[in-house]
This record gives structure tokens, C-alpha cells and sequence, in this order.
């Protein structure tokens, strides 16, 4: 995943909708972080961005949890840009105090081991902290919201299907779900795998550990894993993009 501190609606092509409602499979990440700040020139031009990246004692002066949440949308769904699924915040933000933390209260959430690998339906909406754009105007950044958490995908499409109202598709329903061609599949199993592998990979510096991460991640993902494995062309230069000390020799 992306190490940038906040999701901004400026991320997302097309921008998304307020309260747009995904249905899929949540993967649940966390690490400790560090923080450096910009260094602007004496005219106050930057020269360097702050930026977000693991901790290192050397470099940060404090630490703090980092929290990445990824949704693998129902294949029904089908948003192309794959970086809406994505979020990444940080413990003790307003993002995550103020309003993903208690939707996940409200829902009985005691530990993080309810969250990974479940179904959930999570809802985007326009959170209380803002940012200033380029262009001078002030905007809000986005927020997850867990709207509903599943025991397996079946329960989750049913509720997917029920909330756009549609039925299960049985062969001659005319408004059943369009499947999508294998390429554009492919296509968005591969946005998945970027996010799968740089997850996986971190914290890792010999290829053989990091191949075997990468392996354990993917049999999680069963839909990404029809096209590829840990041994794949696109994973292994994936896995040296996360990692450039990542060679497979």
C-alpha cells in the first residue's frame, strides 16, 4: 500500500460519489511508522516532502501505528480504479478516532483479528479533517465507515444484491450481475496484487522470505491468485519495486 498519510478525494478517478458503499473481503495491516517533516528553502519553496515510511530510531523521533485497510470488492461490483480500495491512516488520526474506530465499535469490534480477512460492506464518506488543495480551495478528506461486517462472501453478496436490487443470477434473470471478460479480471486482479504483494513484502530483505509471504498472501486471495502466484513475472518485479534489494538471485 501507499505510504502516504491521508486518502484524499483527489486520489480517485473518477472521483467517487459521498457515501459510496463497497462489498468485498477486508485485509487488515499494521506497522509502526515515523514521520519526517519538509524542508522548505529560506524563500519557503520545498525542497524535500515530509513523508511517511517504517520507523527507523535513526531518522524519527517518534513512532506511530500505522493502519492499512484494503477491500477486495465483490467481482458484481467491479470499480476499475483500484486505489479506492485502499485506505490508509494512522492510529489516533481524526480519520480513524472519529469515525472509522467507533463504526467498528458499533459493530461489536473488539480486536483486529474480527476485521482481517472478513466480509464487511464499508461506506467512503467526507471526513472532519481537511486539506488544502492546489488550487487554494479547502476540501475534506475521505473516511471508511463500516457499515456491516458478514460471516462469508455468500451472506455479503446477498446483501450486496439486496441493497442495488438485483437477484441471484440463475441463468436467465435479465438483471443479473454482468461478468466481466477475463482480461478485465486480469486487469483488476493485478491493481489487487500490487497492494497484496507491497503489503507482504515489507519488513523483508531476503527474496526467499519475502517469495514466501507474497505465497502465504496470495492464497488468501483466491480470485488474484487464478493469475497469478509468488512466482509470477509481474510479483516478482513487484516485490523488487516494494524492495529493490529484492532479487530473485
Amino acid at each position: 500500500m501507499q505510504t502516504q498519510t491521508d486518502t484524499n478525494i483527489d486520489a480517485f478517478t473518477p472521483t467517487p460519489k459521498k457515501n459510496l458503499r463497497i462489498w468485498g473481503r477486508i485485509d487488515y495491516n499494521e506497522w509502526l511508522c515515523g514521520f519526517t517533516m519538509p524542508v522548505k528553502d529560506a524563500a519557503g519553496n520545498t525542497i524535500t516532502k515530509g513523508e511517511k515510511s517504517p520507523y527507523n530510531p535513526e531518522i524519527h523521533q517518534n513512532a506511530a501505528l500505522a493502519i492499512d485497510l484494503y477491500i477486495q470488492q465483490l467481482p458484481e461490483i467491479n470499480i476499475p480504479n483500484a486505489r479506492i480500495c485502499e485506505y490508509n491512516v494512522t492510529k489516533g488520526s481524526i480519520q480513524w478516532e472519529k469515525d472509522t474506530l467507533p463504526s467498528l465499535i458499533n459493530l461489536g469490534v473488539t480486536a483486529k483479528e474480527q476485521i482481517d480477512g472478513t466480509w464487511a460492506v464499508i461506506e467512503i464518506i467526507e471526513s472532519k479533517k481537511t486539506y488544502k488543495a492546489s488550487s487554494g480551495e479547502i476540501k475534506h478528506n475521505l473516511s471508511w465507515m463500516f457499515v456491516n461486517l458478514f460471516a462469508d462472501e455468500d451472506t455479503c453478496r446477498a446483501d450486496y444484491l439486496a441493497a442495488v436490487g438485483r437477484q441471484p443470477s440463475n441463468g436467465s434473470n435479465e438483471n443479473a450481475p454482468v461478468i466481466t471478460s477475463e482480461d478485465t479480471e486480469k486487469a483488476t486482479a493485478f491493481a489487487f496484487l500490487k497492494v497484496i504483494v507491497t503489503n507482504a513484502v515489507r519488513g523483508h530483505s531476503e527474496f526467499k522470505t519475502a517469495s514466501e509471504a507474497a505465497a502465504k498472501a496470495l492464497a488468501q486471495y483466491p480470485t488474484v491468485a487464478r493469475f497469478y502466484s509468488a512466482d509470477s513475472q509481474e510479483t516478482v518485479q513487484l516485490m523488487s519495486e516494494a524492495n529493490p534489494a529484492l532479487l530473485p538471485f
